[in-house]
């Protein structure tokens, strides 16, 4: 197992040597605004930003889970420039939905009318409030609804309809809806026009952790205790096929050390017993 687990540091490392190499990245977001809706009429295929009542949203699928973002809307009812990460293609049929996040992965229930979430093609039933909030629920023999779970980090999954209705205020399932305005530009990737030279990281870069042997970037996206992969190409030095689930920050250590965190301030980890990578 020690073997093992110093094999892995060693492919780390090399990746790591490798981000070194590549140009930096920078992240726009251009001039993006969502407004909110607030009826099934206004509901139609596009880019959403979602909330609950708590100003947490979904983001993207991590294990079993959804990940919980901070939505910030204005007073005129919109977000501006969001977190790449917050952003969902909604795909809109007779009075259901597909949810499909920013990395391309469309969520489902667990199935069995089990508590849990996983990844698959999946349509939602979709209802309206009259205070205009939208909820997503399972049909069939899935009783279950989308929600947030206080207790867990804010995060998303779906539970039992009755576990919902129980306790409304430790599970919100009602979902403020904001719909990217025409004319706006949702957040994307553009390379930096002025990247920094070649040489040393620098504490608050943005890299992604190439791994050339496989064509691979590291995700901070998981599945069980492991990082996914996305493919990727690089072209005259110049990395593509990666997404914001990619990029990684870097923090400079007073012992020239670095560590690497993902949107949310979680550092990449190695398991103390294992050969997992924790967050």
């Amino acid at each position: 197992m020690n073997r093992l687990r110093r094999r892995m540091l060693a492919l780390l490392l090399t990746a790591v040597m490798v981000v070194t190499m590549l140009p930096a990245v920078a992240w726009a977001t251009g001039d993006s605004t969502y407004t909110r809706i607030s009826s099934m009429e206004e509901l139609v295929t596009g880019k959403y930003v979602m909330a609950v009542g708590t100003d947490y949203g979904p983001g993207v699928l991590d294990g079993t889970w959804v990940s919980a973002q901070a939505i910030t809307s204005s007073s005129d009812n919109q977000v501006v420039n969001p977190a790449a990460n917050t952003v969902w293609d909604i795909t809109v049929g007779d009075s259901v939905v597909t949810l499909t996040d920013s990395n391309g992965v469309t969520i489902a229930p667990k199935g069995g009318n089990n508590n849990g979430i996983q990844s698959g093609a999946y349509s939602w039933g979709v209802t309206c409030s009259e205070t205009g909030t939208f909820q997503f629920a399972g049909h069939g023999e899935d009783t279950v609804i989308l929600a947030s779970n206080k207790g867990s980090e804010n995060k998303f999954r779906a539970y039992k309809s009755a576990t919902v209705s129980g306790n409304p205020d430790g599970y919100p399932s009602d979902f403020t809806l904001y719909k990217l305005d025409e004319g706006s530009s949702e957040p994307d990737p553009t390379p930096d026009p002025d990247p920094e030279p070649e040489g040393p990281l620098t504490d608050g870069a943005r890299v992604v952790i190439y791994n050339p042997a496989n064509g691979k970037s590291l995700s901070t996206t998981y599945n069980g205790y492991y990082n996914m992969g996305t493919d990727v190409t690089i072209s005259e030095g110049t990395l593509s096929g990666f997404t914001a689930a990619d990029v990684w920050t870097v923090g400079v250590n007073a012992d020239g050390t670095y560590t690497f965190a993902t949107a949310d301030g979680k550092k990449l980890s190695m398991g103390a017993s294992y050969s997992s990578t924790p967050l």
